[in-house]
């Protein structure tokens, strides 16, 4: 019978589940067996620590958030011995394939490894911040988009009771997708991404012409990498830089909101969502993306097109090179920035 491991690194995000369910139950029918290693390229180096997956192991997950097999952002590229330890370890189980889940800094090192090791590798993009080139959306993205969108909704009602100006802050170091779909669905009076430095005194001026109109409140959704245009003032707090040399800023809606209070001499608040957004369970859309993402992986396995990325196209499950968008980032094109501003006020 033939094994096939998999794991699940970078960031957690509603989905993860149900794309495990779907490599699962497919490798069932087609006689494989599954061996999850826990906590990402973390758990398949050192002593490999890993988990047999059956049926009975994934039957209700997919109503689940996060991960059954848990995760980290370990790079195996970061430690001198990470890559032989991944083969001898998969090896010593007989596994014949890797199905890697992860994000765009997992997409990168993934397929270094693929090329440096001969791995046999299947990749499965996830990313609540839709930041994986290759793919229309990615699984979890639709789940963050409705949670910050509820938060936006309830943030109006205690804005416009106390005439405040919010500034709602969401994950994103990089792409804004996330800022940008919440913000229009939540009805947002302006939006800030990192693709577009803003200017603070246009910001300004928008919160003030809204309290001049008699509109006494004003929402602003932003990402946590948006940054303003003169940057001469601008600080952050650096927390920690991961296995992929990125650094976690803290303090971007903490600084605007100072700004304008002290600009507009209205009461600013700043309200931070940032890993809220990437628990909970999981939409009805990313459910079913997530499945088919994942029995779309076994059958590339099964075929043997290693190598490949699974991806939604349109509406179609389909797979691509991974070489074509390793080391990529999926950011949000000028002209959709564009038009969105259009609804705002």
């Amino acid at each position: 019978m033939k094994r096939i491991g998999v794991i699940t690194g970078g960031g957690d995000c509603p989905g993860l589940n149900a794309v495990l369910r779907g490599i699962v139950v497919r490798a069932v029918s087609m006689g494989t067996q599954i061996y999850g290693f826990r906590r990402g390229y973390e758990g398949l180096m050192d002593t490999g620590d890993y988990v047999r997956l059956g049926s009975e192991d994934v039957e209700d997950i997919i109503i689940q958030g996060g991960t059954i097999l848990r995760t980290s952002r370990a790079n195996p590229f970061a430690r001198k011995e990470g890559p032989r330890q991944i083969v001898n370890n998969l090896n010593k189980l007989g596994c014949k394939a890797l199905i890697v889940i992860g994000g765009h800094d997992i997409l990168t090192s993934t397929y270094e490894l693929y090329k440096k090791t001969g791995l046999n590798i299947i990749f499965v993009p996830k990313s609540v911040q839709n930041g994986v080139c290759g793919t229309d959306y990615t699984f979890g993205f639709f789940s963050a988009v409705n949670y910050t969108a509820e938060a936006i909704d309830r943030l109006h009602t205690t804005a416009r009771s106390y005439g405040r100006c919010i500034v709602v802050e969401t994950t994103g170091p990089k792409v804004g997708w996330l800022a940008l779909y919440a913000g229009l669905a939540g009805g947002a009076h302006a939006i800030l991404i990192p693709e577009f430095p803003y200017d603070l005194n246009a910001v300004c001026n928008l919160v003030k012409r809204r309290k001049k109109e008699g509109k006494e409140h004003t929402i602003i959704v932003m990402s946590e990498g948006a940054a303003p245009k003169d940057r001469r003032n601008y600080r952050l707090t650096s927390v920690v830089r991961d296995e992929f040399g990125n650094e976690s800023l803290t303090g971007a809606s903490q600084w605007l909101a100072a700004r304008i209070q002290e600009t507009t001499k209205i009461d600013t608040r700043p309200v931070v969502l940032s890993s809220i957004l990437r628990g909970g369970t999981p939409t009805a859309f990313d459910r079913t993306l997530g499945l088919k993402f994942g029995a779309r992986a076994m059958e590339l396995a099964d075929e043997r097109q290693f190598g490949m990325m699974v991806s939604l196209q349109s509406t179609e499950i389909t797979a691509i090179p991974m070489e074509d968008v390793a080391g990529k980032i999926h950011t949000v094109p000028e002209s959709l920035y564009r038009e969105s501003m259009l609804f705002m006020k």
